[in-house]
């Protein structure tokens, strides 16, 4: 489904045209065809796997060394993106913005919007192999506080990604910030999912291969999408 994400791009350029009146280049329509490609190119080559899992194998998915360091790191640079958001935000409204900072400040601003917003993928996909689970027979998971947990941490990560994506509206130039935004979502949730549920694991040279050119086809077509100064 994660490929249907790249809709948005196109839409994004042509709302931004034909409602917003915004001059729409050739070289965003390139970005956007780049974007939308390499969106399409990441998803295809990532872990198709299906799980089948119980609640205390779940569990046992949190206690993962790599998803642990990888929560470690993500929240060391949730602090230090948002001191730099900050210490940028400072700057721009003492009239002595640093040099593009009209292209740094949405790029820290999508990243630490990705970073929250991503988790609630990995939230979702666990509540839907705890609905497996149920409709097995197996267990009750309703009975279990783990279940009650991760509905509570979906909700909230969720919270905090919509919002985050209505306030970038108000903040940056929609042709860019969407699919910045877009595009920093698909990518971290392929790597927190593929962390968290070890699917990297299986990964064979092929997909690696793929993965990673599609990873650079999209954020090439962003570098096309960049405001110019």
């Amino acid at each position: 489904l994660a490929s249907l994400e790249s809709v948005q791009f196109v839409t994004n350029l042509l709302f931004g045209k034909f409602l917003l009146g915004a001059q729409v280049t050739r070289a965003m329509f390139g970005g956007t065809f780049l974007t939308v490609v390499g969106t399409v190119l990441a998803v295809q080559f990532s872990s198709k796997e299906t799980l089948d899992l119980n609640t205390n194998e779940m569990k046992m998915l949190y206690c993962n060394p790599a998803y642990l360091i990888y929560l470690a790191i993500m929240v060391i640079l949730l602090f230090a993106l948002r001191f730099l958001y900050d210490r940028l935000e400072e700057l721009k409204s003492s009239g002595k913005p640093i040099r593009y900072s009209d292209v740094v400040m949405p790029c820290v601003y999508s990243i630490w919007s990705a970073l929250v917003g991503t988790q609630s993928v990995v939230q979702a996909k666990v509540l839907a192999e705890l609905l497996a689970v149920q409709s097995s027979g197996t267990e009750n998971v309703f009975e279990s506080w783990f279940t009650y947990a991760t509905i509570i941490v979906w909700l909230a990560t969720v919270i905090v990604w919509l919002k985050r994506l209505n306030d970038a509206l108000s903040k940056f130039d929609p042709l860019f910030i969407i699919p910045l935004l877009q595009c920093s979502f698909i990518f971290f949730a392929i790597v927190s999912g593929g962390i968290f549920f070890q699917e990297f694991d299986t990964f064979d040279e092929s997909q690696w291969v793929g993965f990673w050119f599609g990873i650079i086809i999209m954020f090439s077509g962003l570098v096309l999408l960049t405001p110019k100064p």
